[in-house]
């Protein structure tokens, strides 16, 4: 389940959004979601190779050096304004039917918050327990002690 509240920073209400469960077509569109996001990261590590072996070459007598090159020309290829909407985009569609707005993610919503939804999405997702991690490491610890 997930379940959180924003409050509504031109109205002053709290707006509450809850989703029992994630169906099998929303799950279907998260992994489309991920499949458009590796194809950007991959769009973006080609186009960093070829920027790094246009101005140096291809033969590094250092391989880590290489790949230090082509990360950092990678962060600055990769459009990541547009990788952050994609996953919004995402969210939303999970809760549009309950009025949920890109918009409101992007003013009323914390940064903290915005990450524990997106864990509870991803644990729906993989079909985890609520809290089964938690449970199984007190019950750890409580059979060590004993």
């Amino acid at each position: 389940m997930i379940k959180f509240e924003i409050k509504n920073s031109e109205t002053g209400k709290k707006e509450s959004y809850l989703k029992e469960d994630i169906s099998l077509i929303e799950a279907e569109r998260f992994y489309e979601f991920q499949e458009k996001q590796k194809l950007e990261s991959e769009k973006a590590r080609k186009k960093a190779i070829a920027v790094v072996e246009k101005e140096y070459g291809t033969e590094f007598e250092n391989p880590e050096f290489y790949v230090q090159l082509v990360q950092q020309n990678f962060n600055e290829i990769i459009d990541g304004k547009k990788l952050r909407q994609m996953e919004r985009e995402y969210f939303v569609s999970l809760f549009a039917d309950q009025g949920l707005t890109e918009k409101d993610i992007l003013e009323n919503m914390s940064t903290k918050l915005y990450n524990k939804i997106s864990e509870d999405i991803f644990r729906e997702i993989s079909g985890e327990d609520e809290e089964s991690d938690e449970d199984e490491s007190e019950e750890v610890g409580k059979s060590e002690k004993q």
